[in-house]
């Protein structure tokens, strides 16, 4: 009886929650636009006032923190670090094909500059050109370890362990707010800096699971909340001067924190309307959902290469972060993400036949051993 409630446990634990890859896809594809849209412009502040402490809560409503820290951070390097250095490493490649501002052709053949590139890596400079989009893995990396072992103080049985573990959470905001206010000119490696930040967010996600406060509700329900929460983001959101947690910038605190928790749950509530209402439309935007690594990862190139093309169209000069007003920023956003999509659909089905070539392989090695 036990056995069967662990087995019912782990698959829930394992499979797929459809609302939180569908608000991961929303929060990707405003992502590619808000690399777009003017720097600084009201469309980049809407969307940078909330969009990547979503993905880091919603990564923290589906972390499993309950096994042992040995096998979270096989995990975690497995899931987190490996892809990291393989982007990395892919950037480098890209430079020979596509040059650009900070990574020239003859970079890949000078010291100094692999030097550079390796202490940028490492988490010692900021990741630019070809690079850039990844800086956010070596952060949910370190901030997912330290969320591990403030969840293990707030998980306990005991009352003033768990209240330590409260407490310790508050002081982690404070830390990573304080770090930006002292504008320190530098990033440590692995950005634990910005892992401060991560953690703190992780932890929210996760404790919103614990405490089931993102269970479904009826719909009218979902709506309203929905509609105050969207409230508070665009008021607060726009309010906030400038938040770009790459450069530990936050603005004001408070209202960076109202902005951030508005927009997410905005965001998690009009995903559960459309899990539960647009069935068809849900499956799209759950195969988003799946692939918001790669996709997220690979964006600068194809936003590159739609803004090109639309010079070349239209003979303007627009670059990327350039581009005024809301429709043009979410049209190429949208288009860049078309193609993203049909790169992750190659990768998956690449990858579901080299899972099935090494499941045909162990099988055979089972048969051979067994005669």
């Amino acid at each position: 009886m036990a056995g069967d409630k662990e087995r019912a446990r782990m698959d829930r634990d394992t499979e797929r929650i459809a609302w939180v890859d569908i608000a991961k896809a929303f929060a990707v594809y405003l992502c590619i636009v808000g690399h777009v849209a003017v720097f600084e412009g009201e469309l980049y502040h809407l969307i940078f006032s909330f969009h990547m402490p979503a993905f880091i809560i919603l990564s923290g409503y589906t972390m499993k923190a309950s096994s042992s820290f040995t096998v979270f951070l096989k995990k975690r390097i497995r899931s987190i670090i490996l892809p990291y250095l393989v982007f990395n490493l892919l950037g480098i490649l890209i430079t020979l094909i596509f040059p650009c501002a900070h990574y020239r052709r003859e970079d890949l053949f000078s010291a100094a500059e692999w030097l550079k590139s390796i202490k940028r890596v490492a988490g010692g400079g900021v990741l630019t050109g070809h690079l850039g989009a990844v800086w956010f893995l070596p952060a949910l990396f370190t901030g997912s370890l330290i969320a591990y072992w403030i969840l293990r103080l707030i998980r306990a049985e005991k009352l003033c362990i768990k209240i330590s573990g409260f407490l310790l959470l508050a002081l982690l905001f404070l830390a990573a707010v304080n770090y930006a206010l002292f504008d320190i000119p530098f990033s440590i490696p692995w950005r634990i800096d910005n892992g401060l930040m991560f953690a703190f967010f992780l932890v929210c996600g996760y404790l919103l699971k614990e405490y089931r406060l993102l269970e479904e509700r009826p719909l009218w329900l979902t709506g309203i909340l929905a509609l105050v929460f969207f409230v508070l983001w665009y008021f607060k959101g726009l309010r906030n001067v400038h938040v770009n947690l790459a450069g530990h910038s936050y603005g004001s605190p408070v209202n960076f924190l109202i902005g951030a928790f508005g927009g997410t749950f905005c965001l998690i509530f009009l995903s559960q309307i459309i899990a539960r209402l647009l069935k068809a439309l849900s499956c799209l935007f759950c195969f988003v959902g799946r692939n918001t690594l790669i996709i997220f990862a690979l964006q600068i190139y194809p936003v590159k290469q739609c803004v090109y093309i639309y010079n070349q169209i239209f003979g303007t000069e627009l670059e990327s972060q350039h581009i005024d007003g809301y429709l043009l920023p979410l049209v190429i956003g949208g288009i860049s993400l078309v193609v993203l999509c049909f790169l992750s659909f190659a990768y998956e089905k690449i990858w579901q036949k080299l899972r099935c070539l090494r499941k045909a392989r162990s099988v055979s090695a089972g048969t051979d051993k067994a005669r």
